[in-house]
């Protein structure tokens, strides 16, 4: 039996549901464990989620992903981004979880920015994470960005293992600023690709 075939689109801002889960996934619980915190009475972590994706512009936008399908079905996603040539300094009202990423990105100016690179756990060892690696290196030569970045956990040995096979090697790490998260991992490994 052939698998089936797999393909990769734009996102719309329907895809908003797919994305929250997706980036919660890619984040070990980080993003829920953040959103939960903006929560209204009427609000779930992932409404929060939600309605991020669901904006024209920020680090989860519909507008930065693409989707892998495979037979028609959406299997992961890609979210990446040109990080700005001059980062603005760290917001005071971040959550104190996102200054050690912000350090390492502030690292990177100009770089392409992959942000998320997630697959559901039923379409994995399939090849996704590959092809939307290699989906990030031509948005980046578009986009002009001669320099690809990303940010993984140190405890995430089956990511680091995919970066490294696509050509990513370390450049920095930071502790992991963990305030009430509960989370196995210690620190937040920079990784840089040149094309």
């Amino acid at each position: 039996m052939t698998a089936a075939p797999m393909s990769q689109r734009p996102a719309t801002v329907q895809d908003a549901d797919l994305l929250v889960e997706l980036v919660d996934i890619s984040g070990a619980g980080l993003p829920g464990h953040i959103w939960a915190r903006s929560v209204t009475p009427d609000q779930s972590a992932y409404d929060v989620g939600r309605l991020r994706a669901q904006g024209d512009s920020g680090p989860i936008s519909w507008r930065h992903a693409t989707i892998a399908e495979i037979g028609g079905d959406a299997a992961g996603c890609l979210i990446a981004y040109p990080l700005a040539a001059h980062p603005a300094p760290a917001d005071p009202a971040d959550p104190p979880e996102y200054g050690p990423m912000t350090e390492l990105e502030a690292m990177v100016p100009g770089s392409f920015f992959v942000n998320i690179v997630a697959t559901y756990p039923g379409y994995r060892r399939m090849g996704l994470g590959s092809a939307l690696l290699a989906t990030a290196v031509d948005r980046a030569r578009t986009a002009g960005c001669p320099r690809l970045s990303l940010i993984v956990s140190d405890v995430n040995d089956n990511a680091r293992r995919l970066y490294r096979a696509a050509g990513y090697g370390e450049i920095a790490r930071r502790p992991v600023a963990k305030s009430d998260w509960d989370s196995p991992n210690s620190a937040w490994v920079l990784m840089t690709k040149d094309i």
